[in-house]
């Protein structure tokens, strides 16, 4: 995964990231990175520093402590490492609580396969949706 990343981390510096409009609230996107990898936090936190309307708010693994962490992020984006086996009974609990805490949160799987500009892509996109599908039900449509 690391290296994967690390290849995608060079190809972002060499091709900047267009056609990304900005979230409607004006808000930066919060992205919490659920990962057990010591280096990826690191990575992505430098990616995402790059990204004017993206703010890296923390990382953390699979443990006890991860839904407080994650929630008290107040995270617009889970972003998943692959590395996470979602189907242990630990990672569903983890996602049960926190899509019940944070209510709006989306969540991204890391796709080891793509580039850095589809995950930015994928990110930007999903809240945007998110966003909007929030504005029209509180708006009663």
């Amino acid at each position: 995964m690391v290296q994967s990343f690390l290849h995608m981390t060079r190809i972002a510096e060499t091709e900047p990231v267009t056609g990304m409009p900005s979230p409607e609230s004006g808000a930066p996107i919060r992205v919490f990175l659920w990962s057990d990898d010591r280096l990826l936090p690191e990575m992505i936190r430098a990616t995402l520093s790059k990204q004017p309307n993206m703010l890296f708010v923390g990382a953390y693994g699979l443990s006890l402590h991860t839904t407080s962490r994650i929630v008290s992020s107040a995270c617009d984006v889970l972003l998943v490492d692959p590395g996470i086996d979602m189907g242990t009974v630990e990672a569903q609990l983890v996602l049960a609580k926190t899509t019940h805490e944070l209510k709006n949160m989306s969540f991204v799987m890391m796709n080891t396969h793509g580039g850095i500009s589809e995950m930015l892509s994928e990110i930007q996109s999903t809240v945007t949706r998110s966003r909007a599908r929030f504005e029209s039900t509180r708006q009663g449509f």
